[in-house]
């Protein structure tokens, strides 16, 4: 109940009735309890009682005089805010929606469904621009603008929710009317980028490409522009998330010359995680900093919490990860999972859970803690049916079982990960960490054929830089292990100088038992074992390494130390 003390406020709600009939009508009403005064400023506001008193008065009127009402009353509140009618959308969209003004129910039902984006409230957001969808099925006439605008809001919504099943027809349907409608380019290409997030959170990589070749061939190949360096960072990601780090790199090498110019853009936030990666592999990690810290900023000054904390849930942490600032990656877990309380977002909420499990474990040992996060991701998964399962917690729980000696138990875990690794078409480091994990649980239960294969398709597998040359030790390590002899050995490593020609030859050159420097002899694909087997958990490789100076040594086949 609404009753403005200005006079021309008054006679528009009341089409000419008086305001001191209003006023008396009010005061009436008052004195019998059925409504009150709420609010005296900045204007009169009274409210009912009880709602169902509201409810029951309501149904008494005739429908049509209902739409009438409903119609004066968004008359009335369109007057009264007519400088900002951002607060009061909602009761726009509500009153003329019930007040059968299909024209202004569509305007303000997709504008209350975008502030309802805005502040992640997904249901309602879904509920408004359901509506709006109502009243477009219904005109053919209607603006093709506002039927844009109305897949793109729901399709974005079901982005958020990671839902692929609702999300995909909408986000097409979205790019062909985006290219009947002949928008600018940029535009056009823009509107990939949501399906491309949607199906690569998904595996399905070869869809994402084939998109990002289109959105590419829309800019005529000019990657000066933020929209080309996004639609080039998916088909990065593509690589990368298959384990070919020198393929992404070069992609986005194309690119690099651009980024200290690139600014906040929700709709960057691929491009901000191969920023990260490209720093820390050209050792730049305070210009990744600068970058994502003002970006950071921006979006923050835009109240745009999801991407705030998506830049912590990955880029940012992923730098302090690099120069080991543990406490830097616990900071920005902890602003990840506030953004994702704050949100009610799942997916955000699972990669907190998922992320936290690999801090505690993986960087700092705390395994206890490491497995009950690594649970919660799961559960979240098997509750919210539309997520594709979580590769890197099963991972979190097979190493813990392995650090506590349970082979079998810890087989099982790890193999589940490896599956879904494949399934997913995800081979990125830590799905190989899992792996090797899974071959040392294989030779302690006595499986040393299948622990070799694995040890060995890991070797051959992974690319040599500085990412995956620990990776290669564990597992040449492993192999060593798991093999009967010496020559058997030196057998396996000749194979894998003929199988590794595709993804580049190692800069192996000796075996040591400690860290030591590098042979100057050619190798002729032979390697020598320490005289005592029994130290091969202390032993390790020694490498020339191209991107630096590091070294690398095998502690337990697990835990990887570098100098």
């Amino acid at each position: 109940v609404l009753a403005a003390m200005n006079d021309n406020a008054q006679d528009t709600a009341g089409e000419g009735i008086k305001g001191e009939d209003i006023e008396g009508a009010l005061d009436l009403l008052t004195r019998r309890s059925w409504i009150y005064l709420e609010r005296s400023l900045p204007e009169a506001e009274y409210s009912f009682h009880h709602v169902l008193v509201r409810d029951a008065i309501y149904q008494e009127l005739p429908p049509a005089r209902r739409r009438a009402y409903h119609g004066r009353a968004a008359a009335a509140i369109e007057t009264l805010t007519a400088a900002n009618r951002e607060p009061v959308l909602e009761q726009l969209a509500y009153h003329c929606d019930q007040g059968d003004l299909p024209a202004k129910a569509v305007m303000y039902l997709l504008l209350a469904g975008q502030k309802a984006q805005r502040l992640y409230a997904n249901d309602a957001a879904l509920a408004y621009f359901r509506r709006a969808e109502h009243y477009l099925a219904q005109d053919k006439t209607a603006d093709p603008r506002q039927r844009l605008a109305l897949l793109d809001g729901i399709g974005q919504v079901y982005v958020t929710l990671s839902d692929l099943a609702q999300g995909e027809p909408y986000l097409r349907q979205a790019i062909a009317l985006a290219k009947e409608l002949a928008l600018p380019p940029v535009e056009q290409a823009r509107r990939y980028f949501p399906l491309c997030h949607l199906l690569g959170w998904f595996g399905d990589s070869e869809a994402v490409r084939a998109l990002t070749a289109e959105g590419l061939a829309l800019l005529n190949g000019d990657l000066r522009q933020p929209e080309a360096i996004m639609l080039l960072t998916f088909q990065s990601e593509f690589y990368f998330n298959r384990g070919k780090h020198r393929s992404a790199m070069a992609l986005f090498a194309q690119v690099v010359e651009q980024l200290p110019e690139l600014g906040y853009d929700r709709q960057l936030l691929s491009a901000y995680n191969m920023v990260a990666m490209w720093c820390r592999y050209t050792k730049a990690i305070d210009q990744g900093f600068d970058l994502l810290q003002r970006v950071e900023a921006e979006a923050t000054a835009q109240g745009d919490l999801w991407t705030v904390g998506y830049l912590h849930g990955w880029p940012i942490m992923f730098l302090h990860e690099t120069v080991g600032n543990l406490a830097g990656v616990i900071h920005s877990l902890e602003k990840f999972e506030d953004v994702a309380r704050r949100t009610g977002d799942e997916t955000l909420n699972r990669q907190a859970h998922t992320f936290r499990s690999m801090a505690h474990g993986w960087l700092m040992g705390e395994w206890e803690r490491a497995v009950e996060h690594a649970n919660a991701a799961i559960a979240i998964t098997e509750r919210v049916a539309r997520m594709r399962e979580d590769i890197f917690s099963y991972v979190t729980l097979g190493l813990a079982e392995f650090r506590r000696q349970r082979w079998r138990a810890a087989a099982d875990q790890l193999e589940i990960a490896r599956k879904l690794s494949f399934a997913q078409n995800f081979r990125a480091d830590g799905t190989r960490r899992g792996d090797i994990g899974l071959a040392w649980c294989y030779q302690q239960l006595g499986r040393h054929k299948e622990a070799a294969d694995l040890f060995q398709s890991v070797v051959v597998e992974e690319e040599a830089d500085m990412e995956s040359l620990h990776l290669i030790t564990c597992a040449l390590a492993g192999l060593a292990a798991a093999l009967p002899d010496l020559a058997t050995f030196q057998q396996a490593c000749c194979q894998i100088e003929r199988e590794r020609r595709q993804v580049g030859p190692l800069a192996l050159v000796q075996w040591h038992e400690v860290c030591a420097k590098p042979c100057t002899q050619q190798r002729n694909c032979v390697a020598t074992l320490p005289d005592d087997s029994a130290d091969w958990t202390k032993a390790g490789w020694q490498w020339r390494d191209p991107v630096g100076d590091s070294e690398y040594y095998i502690a337990d086949g697990l835990v990887i130390h570098s100098a």
